[in-house]
């Protein structure tokens, strides 16, 4: 009975064996066939296979990796992290994961994500570790890439001149420069609200409620940017840093890449803007000083008409005191003198006037004009001139308004220097034909145009444009920026002034200036 019972254990056993050892070559089947690196480690910690995966990775035989022969693979700057992983687990029979550089067969280190896992018989006995590795390689150089993309982005931002944000496409904050925090520390305002991951659009929506119109403008230009209806975007704007006044600019550029966003920029422009300030002012007293000039030279001219009223009031006057001496004058005829008495001193105070509008110092002041009667102002200043010069001045005058908006004086000082500049290159030529025309007509339905013809010594092909330059001049006692103020003033007005060599001679001097749309007649 014994002997039976022994018998059937043992027969059991030999069952369990097999059982056992057909589930271990079942597993071992699998884990050649799985698409991973496989490995299983023993109770002293040394590995005791590997799959066919792992054998191919490496090009080593098996009896190579067995025990703690695999490790030689193992980049020698990881391996002591990795051991420390590999003990620690093991010994706390936990599960574990880590990444390694592994040589390739072909020599390369590549990395390698580990996952080992403990494995427990029947009787929850510990009997060792398997593990699988992926190769990551390609992921880790991604990473890298995106490391050093973004690390790229970060030294461009940082290197960026002004406050400098990065938005993502709904808006929020992804990246700032220094400049950009400590403008928000330096300025008191909330930190958290204009840092990385806060919505800078929230932000400018809440400056709106405040009442701020700039931020309103702002809002809809980053809202367009960031839905990709504008590419880009700026304005200038006024606020205080420190309890300072500033301008500052804000430009807006879209970030051209398939997530979207875009690139916040706001620039300390005070210093341009002063600049500014301080050149128009110099332009102005600039504009001043040749408007003096020009009224010196035209101080016989002026000496003239203001004469030949006076001289008529003189006469009148003198008329009406020999009517009175005479006794029992003729009221009529008194009276018809008395008219011509002040005729004559409304022609005389009108030159006055022309005269002291033109030299009045002040500030541009933009309102609606009438081209042709800008025209007819500086000819009846000129008419003396062009008499003295015996030169015929020809008016050829849209008979419509032509309605501008600009500074009236400046508009008088650009006809003027272009009509004395023809009057004086007239003289010169000594030419039979002494003839200047002042001609304005409609381009098109935005642009007017005045021109003026001269038949005098005319321009060189290779002078057309720099006669507008700073100092050029051919007279010998001229300063040259006559044509280089007309220039200034007519690009300030937005338009623009050319020059074109005459017909047969002489040379025409030609001002295009936009139509007041919204003033029209």
């Amino acid at each position: 009975m014994v002997t039976n019972v022994r018998l059937r254990t043992v027969d059991r056993r030999g069952q369990l064996t097999a059982r056992l050892d057909e589930s271990e070559q079942r597993f071992l089947r699998l884990a050649d066939a799985a698409p991973v690196m496989v490995w299983v480690s023993g109770l002293d910690k040394g590995c005791t296979y590997f799959n066919r995966r792992w054998l191919d990775f490496t090009g080593r035989s098996l009896e190579q990796e067995l025990g703690s022969g695999w490790s030689t693979g193992i980049h020698r700057n990881d391996f002591e992290r990795c051991l420390e992983i590999y003990t620690q687990a093991f010994d706390a029979r936990r599960e574990f994961s880590m990444e390694y550089r592994l040589r390739h067969h072909s020599g390369e280190f590549r990395w390698i994500w580990d996952i080992g896992a403990p494995v427990f018989g029947p009787q929850g006995i510990f009997e060792g570790y398997v593990g699988s590795c992926v190769d990551v390689s390609e992921r880790k150089r991604a990473e890298q890439r995106l490391r050093e993309s973004r690390e790229m982005v970060s030294s461009v931002v940082a290197s960026l001149y002004g406050h400098v944000a990065v938005l993502d496409r709904t808006g929020h904050i992804i990246a700032v420069n220094d400049e950009w925090l400590r403008f928000v520390r330096d300025n008191g305002a909330d930190e958290a609200a204009a840092s990385v991951g806060a919505s800078y659009l929230e932000a400018c929506h809440k400056a709106v409620g405040l009442g701020d119109e700039s931020a309103e403008k702002a809002v809809a230009a980053i809202e367009g940017v960031l839905n990709g209806s504008r590419e880009h975007f700026s304005m200038d704007y006024a606020c205080s840093s420190q309890g300072v006044d500033r301008w500052c600019e804000m430009i807006v550029n879209s970030l051209r890449r398939p997530e979207g966003g875009a690139i916040v920029s706001h620039i300390d422009i005070t210093a341009r803007r002063r600049a500014e300030v301080e050149a128009q002012r110099l332009q102005q007293e600039l504009s001043h000083l040749a408007r003096v000039s020009t009224m010196g030279e035209l101080s016989a001219s002026l000496a003239h008409e203001l004469n030949q009223p006076l001289t008529a009031i003189l006469t009148n006057a003198q008329v009406a005191q020999r009517l009175i001496a005479a006794g029992n004058p003729d009221l009529v005829e008194l009276g018809e003198i008395l008219a011509d008495i002040v005729a004559d001193d409304q022609r005389a105070g009108e030159v006055v006037h022309r005269v002291r509008s033109l030299i009045h110092k002040g500030n541009v002041e933009t309102q609606r004009l009438d081209l042709n009667s800008v025209v007819w102002d500086v000819v009846r200043l000129v008419r003396s001139e062009a008499l003295i010069k015996d030169v015929k001045v020809i008016l050829e005058l849209n008979p419509l308004p032509m309605m501008i908006r600009g500074d009236r004086i400046q508009m008088q000082q650009v006809l003027l220097n272009l009509i004395i500049n023809g009057l004086e290159a007239i003289n010169e030529s000594g030419s039979g034909d002494a003839t200047l025309v002042v001609r304005t007509k409609l381009a098109d339905e935005q642009w007017v145009q005045v021109s003026v013809e001269d038949t005098g010594v005319g321009i060189e092909d290779s002078a057309l444009e720099s006669i507008f330059q700073p100092f050029h001049t051919r007279k010998t006692k001229g300063m040259g920026m006559g044509l280089s103020i007309c220039r200034s003033i007519v690009q300030a007005h937005g338009g623009r002034i050319w020059a074109k060599r005459g017909g047969e001679r002489g040379a025409e001097l030609h001002v295009l200036l936009p139509v007041d749309l919204e003033l029209r007649p």
